[in-house]
């Protein structure tokens, strides 16, 4: 018993205390260190998870508007006076907008919302001109006179589409550039 309490008196001393703090201290820095890379590395996966669904609804208005889509298949009717085309305007224009109110609930800047918004409205100049477009191909106008009355200049939306490209990438490579830090300083 007597040399049972001369080792805990040993473990107890100055010394023995202060091995135990910092077994204690090595231990809880190991702990947060840990916790901290495991919560950066759910931060990591939820940022690009979101960059690359934006990246993918981008795509998605690239086709369903440019070449293909609804500028084509509205400037295709104008020029050739046709239905076909026209009736695909319809199927377009909604995946559009829900692209576009997809990508409007994933903002993350002004400046995202501000180019979203910018494409919309040139969609929706698009849409409201259909019901001339329609009467054009009902009444058989020459293109001339459809263009005359259904121009609607795109180049705003297509830039804003570009642009909002390079604002997620810019996004995306402050995050990375962010969590690196955080990861460097772990």
């Amino acid at each position: 018993v007597h040399r049972l309490f001369a080792e805990l008196e040993t473990l107890f001393s100055s010394n023995g205390i202060i091995l135990i703090l910092v077994i204690l201290l090595t231990i809880t820095m190991n702990a947060v260190s840990f916790v901290s890379i495991k919560w950066l590395q759910t931060e990591w996966a939820d940022e690009y998870s979101l960059y690359e669904a934006k990246d993918k609804l981008y795509f998605d208005l690239y086709r369903e508007s440019g070449y293909g889509g609804f500028i084509h298949h509205f400037k295709n009717t104008v020029l050739r006076n046709d239905e076909v085309p026209l009736k695909l305007l319809s199927d377009n224009y909604q995946a559009i907008t829900q692209n576009l109110t997809a990508l409007q609930n994933m903002a993350t800047s002004p400046e995202e919302k501000r180019l979203i918004r910018q494409i919309e409205e040139t969609f929706q100049e698009y849409w409201e001109k259909l019901p001339f477009l329609e009467q054009a191909v009902r009444e058989n106008w020459s293109a001339e006179k459809t263009d005359r009355l259904v121009k609607v200049s795109d180049r705003a939306a297509l830039q804003a589409l570009d642009e909002l490209v390079k604002v997620n990438q810019q996004l995306f490579n402050a995050s990375f550039d962010k969590n690196q830090a955080l990861i460097d300083n772990v």
